[in-house]
């Protein structure tokens, strides 16, 4: 824009701020002044945070913030080891609870088994090996008391001449207790355990 001063031609120049969001943008430049002298202009400039203000305080608002992450990093992972444990101990449940159902359905077998086995320990085992789906078998192991004679193993042939009807039969199964807890196992070499005894019929 010209403007005449005293015979001569004055050129005023227009600028325009770079950002648009400015307030004054697109004014010239003595009016874009005018208005930042302007009391509510003034506040309202003070109100824009700069940017590395704005990045501080998304990442840490404040110090209890800091505080809460560094405590999450500290429970976290007595948090996971505590829910792994309860993992551990139900599944050493469920297989307690397996051998307990299966020794007896073993020993129910073996009691009516007098007269139509050859093999009384192959019969009991076979009836746990149906009823534990869930065990390993080679994990398993068996030891009998039938008519006050000790037997153990998955076999026994000599143990019909016992199997009498009237005698007590008692079947004693065990499992290994694996409660492994990040690779650990804290009850290394301990047995599940479960016991059953039958009148032969």
């Amino acid at each position: 824009m010209n403007e005449p001063t005293g015979g001569r031609t004055k050129l005023l120049k227009l600028v325009r701020p770079l950002k648009s969001s400015v307030l004054g943008a697109g004014q010239p430049q003595h009016l874009a002044a005018g208005l930042a002298d302007s009391p509510r202009v003034r506040t309202r400039l003070r109100m824009i945070p700069p940017v590395a203000g704005n990045l501080v305080r998304t990442c840490l608002k404040s110090e209890e913030e800091g505080a809460a992450l560094v405590e999450f990093g500290v429970v976290f992972p007595l948090m996971m080891i505590f829910i792994m444990a309860i993992f551990s101990f139900g599944i050493a449940l469920n297989n307690y609870i397996q051998l307990t159902d299966a020794v007896g359905i073993a020993g129910r077998a073996l009691a009516i088994s007098q007269g139509q086995t050859s093999d009384p320990c192959n019969t009991v085992a076979t009836a746990l090996y149906a009823a534990a789906p869930g065990l390993t078998q080679s994990k398993l192991s068996f030891s009998y008391t039938i008519n006050g004679v000790a037997y153990s193993g998955t076999t026994c042939t000599s143990a019909v001449s016992n199997l009498k009807v009237g005698v007590n039969a008692t079947i004693t199964a065990t499992y290994p207790l694996n409660i492994s807890i990040w690779g650990s196992n804290p009850a290394s070499g301990r047995q599940l355990s479960a016991s059953i005894t039958e009148l032969v019929q």
